[in-house]
């Protein structure tokens, strides 16, 4: 657990915003996912979305030591977390363009091939370079987003690929829909079964299939699809469950806190507004404080003036509950502190995360101001530092120049 006092130490280094990263939490956390996986079975890390805002060079450490291989959605994530020194296989998920085969020979990158268009391009890009192609055939077996369909037609254009010179099929994979949707079972297993039969047909036929894997964090979670050579490990990683009726089946840790702090505390009468479209009127005394994060850091704007008060969501300030007045700014916000005296000028701020023993979770943030868990996690903009820790402690951070 990280401990909290750090960020009332004026020596911490940023004190506008930040989030703060708990890599023991993401150590945690996959030795979890570990644990409940069958014997063998290889762990491909997803790491795409910088590490979904966590920041694939803070985390990379502790990821390389449970990861068997990394999934990426885009070249350039693929030859970033190669430039960090990894060695493992890197799986771009994502569909490239034409021009694009070439640099992923050339960084040692596996594609996703949903195609035989796809294929033949990665096979001219191996001849042209003298390389081997790596791929993992991608099947729709019910996503509609990428892949072979599973019927004929589909599976005549996966036996070409055979015949395409300078290929190397690594693995095999499909993506549920509904795997984390109590309820929906029947639709998860009929994505099951097609990808079975399309495994069937490619063995049939001589291929081997290389790494087969369909079970995501949903599935890992509720044992689906765990059977094959490899599951990928995304959003229970790093704490969060893929849904409300999944919550309690492993205890995850969240890894991920948004921390800012109290740049002003002023105090306003009766009939005085606060912020933008002056949507919020005090009734009476009401002590403001001035918080320095906006939706410009990831913030969700949405999570102001969510009722006719004009107040809005929670913040933690000192453990305690504080709503946020009127809407949010791109770089500010302001609180209600009339329930707590004692805030002063450079407190810390929780926007998400734990505060002595009270806590606000990205679901809750996200079902208060309409928006999704995994987005909120993923929004947290890029000129936001992330913070490292370990045992509690600080251990490194960005923009700490």
């Amino acid at each position: 657990m990280i401990d909290e006092k750090i960020f009332e130490d004026s020596r911490f280094p940023y004190r506008r915003i930040c989030a703060a990263v708990d890599l023991d939490a993401l150590a945690h956390n996959l030795e979890l996912l570990r644990s409940i996986l069958p014997e063998g079975v290889k762990l491909c890390a997803v790491v795409k979305a910088d590490a979904y805002g966590h920041g694939v060079e803070g985390t990379l450490a502790t990821l390389e030591r449970y990861a068997d291989c990394y999934a990426v959605a885009a070249l350039e994530e693929g030859i970033r977390i190669r430039q960090m020194g990894t060695k493992k296989p890197v799986l771009i998920l994502g569909a490239l363009l034409p021009g694009e085969y070439e640099t992923v020979l050339a960084w040692d990158l596996t594609a996703a091939v949903s195609s035989l268009r796809e294929g033949k391009l990665l096979s001219e890009a191996a001849y042209q370079t003298g390389r081997t192609g790596h791929m993992h055939i991608a099947v729709d077996t019910g996503m509609s987003r990428i892949g072979f369909r599973t019927d004929e037609a589909g599976f005549s254009e996966v036996l070409k690929l055979r015949e395409l010179p300078g290929l190397s099929i690594d693995g095999c994979f499909t993506h549920f829909a509904t795997a984390d949707e109590p309820g929906k079972e029947q639709k998860t297993e009929e994505q099951l079964q097609a990808f079975q039969a399309f495994l069937k047909g490619l063995s049939e036929a001589g291929i081997d299939p290389g790494l087969c894997h369909c079970a995501n964090s949903a599935a890992i979670l509720t044992g689906v699809g765990t059977g094959f050579s490899m599951v990928r490990g995304g959003i229970a990683m790093y704490g969060l469950y893929p849904s409300r009726e999944l919550e309690g089946r492993l205890p995850l840790r969240p890894v991920m806190q948004l921390k800012s702090w109290l740049t002003s505390i002023r105090q306003i009468q009766a009939g005085e507004t606060v912020g933008y479209g002056a949507v919020y009127c005090a009734k009476g005394p009401v002590r403001v404080g001035t918080v320095s994060a906006g939706y410009a850091d990831g913030y969700p704007r949405s999570a102001g003036c969510t009722d006719p008060e004009g107040k809005g969501m929670d913040v933690l300030i000192r453990g305690k509950r504080c709503p946020i007045l009127g809407r949010i700014c791109m770089d500010q916000l302001m609180v209600d502190l009339s329930g707590l005296p004692e805030a002063k000028e450079g407190d810390p701020v929780t926007l998400f995360g734990r505060d002595g023993a009270e806590e606000i979770g990205l679901r809750e943030l996200a079902e208060r101001s309409g928006g999704f868990h995994y987005e909120l996690m993923c929004a947290v903009s890029g000129r936001v530092p992330r913070a490292y820790f370990r045992n509690g402690r600080f251990l490194s951070g960005s923009f700490t120049e």
